[in-house]
């Protein structure tokens, strides 16, 4: 996976991952959860989806070749959405959550995650929740940075796992 850590403009490092579309996955170590809570500010180039990996597991190279799900910005047309997905080596969309931009380029994601549901916040906005009560749905795995049909930045990046240990 190609990717750098920069320094934007106000002098923050931001994550910095280009556009790649062979499916590329950056898992955070040591992040193995049933739940938690995972954050950034995104800010995004292209109609995505980028975003999230949460419980990630069976990583290999390829777009779909890995177990979890996949939470990201996504423009489709006119309009903007968090999309949520399940992976199990295949894609398959579970919900769209539509927002609007900030206009500032930079706009927060938050997922907080229990073993079957997802609550999508946007600059702090809860747009809803996602549950997942099928039985090929994934309980547990890391989380990770995803882009697809687009390149990404990433600061701010926050997570906590169910036992609520914060690590910026």
């Amino acid at each position: 996976i190609n990717y750098s850590f920069e320094k934007d403009s106000d002098g923050s490092t931001y994550l910095n991952l280009p556009r790649q579309n062979d499916g590329p996955k950056l898992m955070v170590k040591g992040s193995e959860s049933e739940t938690g809570e995972f954050s950034a500010d995104i800010k995004k180039d292209g109609d995505g989806p980028v975003g999230f990996v949460l419980k990630g597991g069976d990583l290999r190279y390829g777009a779909d070749a890995f177990n979890g799900y996949e939470i990201g910005f996504v423009k489709d047309g006119e309009k903007n959405f968090v999309r949520v997905g399940r992976h199990v080596n295949n894609f398959n969309k579970l919900q769209d959550f539509e927002y609007t931009p900030s206009g500032t380029g930079w706009d927060n994601l938050k997922v907080v995650y229990t073993a079957n549901t997802y609550e999508i916040f946007v600059n702090g906005t809860s747009l809803g929740v996602c549950t997942d009560d099928a039985p090929e749905k994934v309980t547990s795995g890391q989380v990770g940075f995803r882009n697809w049909n687009g390149g990404v930045q990433y600061k701010n990046i926050k997570f906590k796992n169910g036992d609520g240990q914060l690590t910026d």
